[in-house]
């Protein structure tokens, strides 16, 4: 059993949902009981409700700007907190103890007794270990036009899903990304596009929500839980080393040697690609060091490559011994007559 114990951003189900739009409809659902509230308890419930919301998002932003954090009020998790909070005051409270409501709710509750301390709080009652990460898309292919030529002039329907259904695809490499954008028109963040005739993410608007991985008939797009010190092998041929060096010039040969490299056990040549055990993976580097196709990489670093290999400095020539001196030699003391 693993003990190792993986924290990642909401939504932890697979969808094309944000938090975001959970926590609108979440107060879209709330408003018939604010407008009940105001109804029975007059214009102080709306009040308290404004000030309870306000003071909530205020908080959480100042909190997030104080520890350094990114600021999420966006998501409306903090809004949803200010109505619920109202929800449960009554309506002639003052507003400066609504305010100190607020804090307690944002940042004592919320923001202190979560994050990385209680998660690795969790952990240890639970006997493993906490591993906060960032789920992210990767695209598992780098067929370009330059490196992986069209096999026929495609004409058809212009989805991914149509074109796969003919001859595994348009391009020479029939595991290769199609880059008909089906993924594209899923993804509800705009950070996933096809440049080059290959899709391709960008890192700083993805949510890991899955939906282009789903929508993938070839299966190129991972959800990365590994996290940037984590390397991706960019290939998804399956075909024999020749083969496939033939139907793309960066795909994985099935060489072995990262294989041979690796010192932890974590990665196997498997039905004809490299595929990487990220339990086992420490993100040392190794094995994209000494890939000849250049094809295992860190997409979710701001520089992609490898870490080049530490040369460890030559020893300094030892000094040659010196010679010892002549000892010269003691002349007869004569004594003066």
């Amino acid at each position: 059993m693993d003990n190792k114990l993986i924290v990642t951003a909401a939504p932890h189900i697979t969808s094309v949902d944000s938090t975001q739009k959970i926590m609108q409809r979440v107060c879209i659902a709330l408003v018939p009981t604010l407008i009940a509230s105001v109804i029975i308890f007059g214009i102080n419930s709306l009040i308290l409700t404004a000030v309870t919301v306000a003071a909530c998002v205020i908080f959480e932003y100042l909190y997030c700007k104080l520890v350094g954090r990114e600021v999420a009020i966006s998501d409306f998790s903090a809004v949803v907190t200010g109505m619920l909070l109202a929800f449960n005051l009554p309506a002639t409270l003052p507003w400066w103890m609504a305010v100190v409501g607020a804090f307690i709710a944002i940042v004592i509750v919320k923001q202190l007794f979560g994050g990385p301390k209680a998660a690795a709080a969790i952990a240890k009652i639970m006997g493993g270990e906490a591993s906060a990460v960032e789920k992210k898309a990767v695209v598992q292919c780098q067929g370009s036009s330059e490196h992986c030529k069209p096999a026929y002039d495609y004409k058809g329907i212009q989805t991914c899903a149509a074109a796969a259904a003919l001859y595994g695809g348009p391009k020479t490499c029939s595991f290769a990304c199609i880059g008909l954008g089906d993924c594209t028109k899923v993804c509800k963040f705009d950070a996933i596009h096809i440049v080059d005739g290959v899709a391709k993410v960008d890192k700083d608007k993805c949510t890991g929500c899955g939906a282009c991985a789903n929508i993938c008939p070839k299966q190129v797009i991972m959800i990365d839980a590994a996290g940037p010190r984590k390397p991706v092998v960019m290939c998804s041929n399956k075909d024999k080393g020749a083969v496939a060096n033939k139907l793309c010039t960066t795909s994985c040969i099935a060489c072995g040697m990262c294989e041979r490299t690796c010192k932890f056990d974590a990665i196997h040549v498997v039905d004809g690609v490299a595929r990487i055990d990220y339990d086992k993976c420490k993100g040392c580097g190794m094995c994209a060091q000494k890939c000849p196709k250049h094809i295992i990489l860190f997409p979710l670093k701001d520089d992609p490559n490898p870490p080049k290999p530490v040369v460890k400095p030559a020893a300094p020539a030892a000094a040659p011994a010196a010679k010892p001196e002549a000892k010269a030699e003691a002349k007869p003391e004569t004594k003066a007559e």
